[in-house]
């Protein structure tokens, strides 16, 4: 990329060489999540890290979720399809 630096457009993701890395601070401790080989997966990552740790300020996701869809996942992670391959 010659001495261009790769900026990532998610919250807590930044490139390390060709790969993705994702972290996540828990209160003022940072955490490592992940090397991952694209933006999306760190991205995923993060949002799903940031999800389970429930703080008493709300952060941003990249990905922002519906508290109402929760129950609908539940609903269809219910259901079994069977796909011929």
């Amino acid at each position: 990329m010659c001495g261009r630096r790769r900026r990532s457009r998610y919250i807590g993701v930044h490139a390390q060489g060709p790969k993705w890395v994702a972290r996540a601070y828990y209160g003022s401790k940072l955490n490592y999540l992940g090397t991952f080989d694209s933006e999306l997966e760190a991205a995923v990552a993060y949002d799903d890290a940031i999800s389970k740790y429930k703080t008493k300020n709300k952060r941003k996701l990249n990905f922002p979720r519906d508290d109402s869809a929760d129950s609908d996942d539940d609903e269809v992670s219910k259901l079994s399809i069977d796909i011929p391959v």
